[in-house]
């Protein structure tokens, strides 16, 4: 079979390689750019499976979809066994997990119905028993009936449950342990164990939002917390782990072999925090810093590498950081966390928390900066949710989401200072929270939500990132003292119970009057506006005279919606601060309110010529539109000493005036004048929002269709890269973050200096193939200019050190470089389809054809043997349609010409039937594409042109 596969693919590349021969159209050799794929980061497991289309989602399922309230939790005991090496005869069958749970309730209401949730649980119903517990009395069951759409097992009683009683309900089950399950619940996963080649096993949980009704029978909403007794079954090859310290192991006397692990009584929590695993893991401790074991558990291989430490470390001196700012102590006897393979972000479960291992597995000279940094923020998300969501359970997802995303960043500003990651945090989460929640899915922050779907449109970016910006907007207005003293009443007045978004409010109300900040309305009236409708206010700024500044607000539209007939009229109580100039380079703070039942405010400037800029502290969720006399002072201040303006303040304006120009606020040439100053620009935080702003154009501007424009892209923008980078000093986290930013932009542009770099670095490593001297931050760059520059021999250089490395982090940058040399795309493409036979990891196959459609031959390669033969294509990544949407991902960045357009639309069509029409989204956003290079185009590269 696989010999007829080889033969198959060698027919359809004679043929492709015939007709590239005889096609007439030469190929165009423009340099290709080494722009990476947009950067999806994933903090967390939470995904919920929505329905594509908006009208398949339930509207408005109702407060039916929840549990009613006669009965409410105490405890929980819970006995099981997850069985996922093999079928044990007479216990059980692989991938499933036998057990027993007895809930402890009490009665608020009379009733003679149980409903408690349970999915794809298989319930024994003769086993179920409910009891009194003062009198040991037995209420008999008359029947079980199951609501699938809600998930409700009912159970039917003889008789009433007496009001303020307390019952025992007690029932068998088996629950499901899926491999590689994304839904979730209790599941396995594989990884090798490369010291002996064996496939190792392990299982974990994953029950938020709504899947701890896949493991055991139980109420599954976050109001009702309980405490849970967890026993759980295991071979003796494998340990377990649960959310409390294991107490005790007792031999299984009725199955040999087999040995119950019983583990501590947890505090009060909700269902979705019950977290258990089994695994043949070892773990790393921290060695210090933090009064309770902080362990991180991982395969064996790893830890015994000391992969572990740097996250059993910083654990523990997150949690001491934590417990100092907040006052109030963990309240587990312990903090684990564990790795679980191919898992995708992380949950925060109470004690146990998991992380996929690449958040846990520190690789020095290996791991990048960039990773370090997601390794300290995700393990600050998950460990700030010990205190907001965990101590204290919030019944709304952006309180909870909201603040661990908040001092995720805050928290690394104190531990790991050179990052400056409040900062980096309007880059990567304010920024896009404003464009999500300027588009048709945004919603309020706080929204009901009675089932699955409901939730799952709750746990996106508007909960997550948006949350933390209004978080950070409260500290600016309020100020760091009144705020955390508001947290500590909030904190101590809800210790383990569940919190309204209001509670939040009134105690930052106390807080204000306590220290007795001055505001104009209460913290709860203002932050209504900001929570209970969606959207934000643009701010205008208006010289109103010669000495005197209009401020105004009006609702922020799209482009695309400005102009309709149901243009919203939506208001908020904004806090604005603003820097005004009061010298050549000095400037003086103040601040002001625009109020949602007032107009505009007015405010005397002391120097009529002076400039004023908004948000300087960049707490503000708004975006800021100037006059165009205020724009030019601004703009003049900038190429003057742009240090006057804080770093913050610049990152703001400049993706203010970006989205300003792109959504036809003002001319797309007034938001460039903003950047002639770049070359002296050296935070990372403010190059990273303009370069990601200028990253469509570069993208679009790669097309070899337009050699023009992009030289004039490059002519422009090269010159102040380059400065930029000379200026660079030091070894800090986010210098270097910048200067591998900086470089590859600057070697996707040729430049010069790059070019020796690389040339340098690849004679001395030829010279002593031994030592890599290309340091790790800068290796997917200078690999790709190696391979680009360097010939066949490079190719045939850097395609042996793939081979001969071990390392996953190394072969998943050389791979995609072997595709930057033009001279062997299609011996790559060979290689790739033969995989084994040239030594090449197919997991890396994706990365390395998505590298090839970054050029035009490359493009061309791919794009015609899929057509050639699509089915064969497809049945290579095992008819995974997502795979080939992956690899023609680079086209949405690239293509925007109605020709490239119209050739993809007839290449989609082509192929329609065997994707399944999954290519459709992709040809989408190149149409739009088209629009956008129809509107921006012109003027664009005109005043590239003529300022470069």
């Amino acid at each position: 079979m696989e010999r007829t596969k080889s033969m198959l693919w060698s027919s359809i590349l004679l043929t492709f390689l015939l007709n590239m021969t005889l096609a007439e159209k030469p190929i165009p050799q423009w340099p290709m750019h080494q722009f990476p794929n947009p950067k999806v980061k994933i903090i967390e497991d939470k995904v919920i499976v929505i329905p594509e289309s908006s009208s398949a989602l339930t509207q408005d399922p109702g407060p039916d979809y929840r549990l009613p309230t006669n009965l409410i939790p105490l405890n929980y005991f819970l006995q099981i066994r997850p069985i996922i090496d093999k079928d044990y005869p007479g216990i059980g069958n692989k991938d499933t997990a036998p057990g027993f749970v007895r809930i402890t309730v009490s009665c608020a209401n009379s009733t003679n119905q149980i409903v408690m949730h349970q999915k794809f649980l298989t319930v024994n119903e003769s086993s179920i028993q409910v009891k009194s517990v003062s009198d040991e009395t037995v209420v008999a069951v008359v029947n079980v009936e199951y609501d699938e759409p809600r998930n409700f097992i009912v159970i039917n009683l003889s008789s009433q449950l007496i009001q303020n009683e307390i019952y025992e309900i007690s029932i068998l089950f088996t629950a499901n342990v899926p491999p590689n399950d994304s839904l979730r619940g209790l599941y396995s996963e594989q990884y090798i164990d490369p010291r002996t080649n064996q496939t190792k096993v392990m299982a974990a949980t994953q029950l938020e939002p709504l899947r701890a009704r896949q493991v055991l029978v139980c109420f599954d909403e976050p109001t009702y917390k309980a405490t849970f007794d967890v026993v759980i079954g295991r071979t003796e090859n494998f340990t377990s782990l649960g959310n409390g310290p294991l107490f005790g192991t007792e031999p299984d006397t009725e199955n040999p072999g087999w040995f119950w692990d019983m583990f501590n009584t947890t505090v009060k929590m909700p269902s979705y925090l019950l977290a258990l695993a089994v695994s043949e893991y070892s773990y790393s401790e921290a060695v210090s810093f933090y009064r309770l074991p902080v362990r991180v558990y991982g395969p064996q291989h790893l830890v015994e590498q000391g992969l572990a430490q740097l996250a059993s470390d910083s654990s523990a001196k997150l949690m001491q950081y934590f417990e100092t700012k907040y006052g109030i102590p963990h309240n587990m006897p312990k903090v684990d966390s564990i790795s679980v393979p191919y898992k995708r972000g992380a949950m925060e479960n109470y004690g146990l928390i998991t992380y996929g291992e690449y958040l846990l597995m520190y690789y020095e000279n290996n791991t990048l900066t960039t990773e370090l940094m997601d390794i300290y923020n995700v393990l600050a998300h998950e460990l700030g949710h010990q205190w907001f969501g965990n101590l204290v359970t919030c019944k709304y997802i952006w309180l909870n989401e909201g603040f661990a995303t908040y001092v995720s960043y805050e928290s690394m500003r104190t531990l790991w200072p050179d990052f400056k990651m409040l900062d980096y945090m309007l880059h990567d989460t304010v920024n896009p929270a404003l464009v999500y929640d300027a588009g048709p899915s945004s919603h309020p922050i706080h929204q009901e939500a009675y089932n699955a779907e409901q939730i799952g449109v709750n746990m996106d970016t508007i909960g997550y990132s948006k949350g933390g910006a209004v978080v950070r907007m409260m500290i600016s207005f309020l100020g760091e003292e009144t705020f955390y003293r508001g947290i500590r009443l909030y904190h101590d007045s809800l210790y383990d119970s569940v919190a309204e978004q209001d509670d939040l409010f009134l105690a930052l109300d106390v807080a204000v009057n306590d220290t007795g900040v001055q505001l104009p309305r209460s913290v709860i009236e203002t932050m209504h506006t900001w929570t209970l409708q969606k959207g934000f206010p643009l701010v205008r700024v208006n010289l109103n005279g010669p000495e005197s500044l209009a401020f105004s607000q009006e609702t922020w539209q799209n482009a695309n919606v400005r102009n309709g007939t149901n243009a919203p009229n939506t208001t908020w109580n904004v806090p604005v601060k603003y820097l005004v100039q009061t010298g050549q380079d000095a400037g003086s703070e103040g601040s002001l309110w625009l109020l949602q039942d007032e107009g505009s405010q007015n405010m005397t400037m002391q120097n009529g010529n002076g400039w004023v800029l908004t948000n300087p502290d960049a707490g503000g969720f708004y975006r800021t539109l100037y006059d165009f006399q205020l724009s030019s002072r601004i703009q003049q201040q900038l190429q003057r000493n742009h240090s006057v303006f804080p770093s913050a303040a610049r990152l703001r304006l400049f993706d203010d005036q970006f989205t300003l120009g792109f959504q036809k606020y003002v001319a797309i040439q007034s938001s460039l004048e903003f950047t002639r100053y770049l070359g002296n620009e050296t935070e990372n935080a403010v190059w990273s929002s303009v370069l990601g702003n200028l990253g469509k154009i570069r993208g679009l501007y790669n097309s070899d269709e337009l050699p023009s424009d992009y030289k004039a892209l490059r002519d422009y923008l090269l010159p102040r890269l380059e400065s930029s980078l000379n200026l660079l000093s030091g070894d800090d986290a986010a210098t270097i973050m910048l200067q591998s930013l900086l470089l590859e932009w600057s070697c996707s542009m040729n430049s010069t200096a790059c070019d020796e770099s690389a040339a340098s670095y690849y004679e001395q490593w030829m010279s002593a193939p031994d030592t890599n001297p290309v340091p790790a931050d800068f290796q997917s760059t200078y690999y790709c200019k190696i391979s680009q520059q360097g010939g066949v021999n490079a190719f045939r250089f850097l395609h042996n050190e793939y081979k001969k490395t071990t390392s996953r982090h190394q072969r998943s940058r050389l791979g995609p470089a072997l595709a930057c040399n033009q001279d062997s795309l299609l011996t790559l493409l060979v290689m790739v389809l033969e995989n084994e036979q040239y030594g090449l990891d197919k997991v890396d196959s994706i990365s390395i054809f998505q590298k090839m459609m970054q050029s035009a031959e490359g493009r061309l390669a791919i794009m015609a043997v899929i057509e050639l033969s699509p089915e064969l294509f497809l049945e290579y990544f095992e008819n995974n349609v997502n795979s080939l949407v992956q690899i023609l991902s680079p086209l949405t960045q690239i293509l925007g010409t109605e020709e490239q357009a119209s050739e993809f639309e007839a290449f989609v069509q082509e192929t329609q039937e065997t994707f399944n029409g999954a290519l459709n989204s992709t040809l989408n956003t190149i149409n739009q594409n088209v629009e956008w290079m129809n509107d921006f185009r012109e003027p664009i590269t005109t005043w590239l042109a003529s300022n470069a």
